[in-house]
């Protein structure tokens, strides 16, 4: 699972940090403006998803138990 546990944004900043955390460990982005920050979150979520959607698509594929 992925999850943006900590950033250190406020609404008047224009670039911040952001540590990324998810099951593989975590990830310190370079600063970057919101705008980038919500894209590079929704590219990841993304993937995510089409990752999952694969992993279920062959689990469907596997004879019963």
């Amino acid at each position: 699972p992925l999850r943006l546990v900590g950033s250190e944004m406020c609404i008047r900043d224009s670039m911040n940090t952001v540590h990324f955390v998810s099951g593989d460990g975590e990830e310190k982005w370079e600063k970057m403006s919101k705008t980038d920050i919500a894209a590079r979150l929704t590219a990841r979520i993304s993937a995510a998803l089409q990752y999952e959607k694969q992993v279920s698509a062959e689990r469907a594929k596997l004879p019963p138990n």
